[in-house]
């Protein structure tokens, strides 16, 4: 293990979970890794497949937990009530004839 410190961001309950958060946390430049208790891993997949309860917590780098936080604790659903509202404010662009707009001479 590195010398980076960590910090316990979360705790997720599937590896399906675990997959989005770490997809939607990476893809704003935050890695993320996660520590398993009990029985999981592995065997838990094979028993239980990836969909049943694990506990698994989540980590981030302790330069990162601030952001990461916020952005868990960020209500994104207003943020997609005024982009669906904008969307009905602005028309649309005409779409594209196939052919384009050839003028013969």
């Amino acid at each position: 293990m590195s010398d980076q410190e960590f910090r316990k961001l979360t705790t997720v309950t599937s590896n399906v979970e675990y997959d989005l958060l770490k997809t939607f946390l990476e893809s704003e430049g935050i890695p993320v890794m996660y520590k398993e208790h009990g029985f999981g891993g592995p065997i838990r997949s094979v028993y239980f497949g990836n969909l049943k309860t694990a506990n698994m917590e989540v980590y981030v780098n302790a330069e990162n937990y601030d952001a990461a936080k916020a952005l868990l604790d960020t209500d994104f659903s207003d943020l997609v009530d005024q982009e669906f509202e904008d969307s009905l404010e602005e028309p649309s662009p005409a779409p594209a004839l196939p052919g384009g707009n050839d003028e013969q001479s």
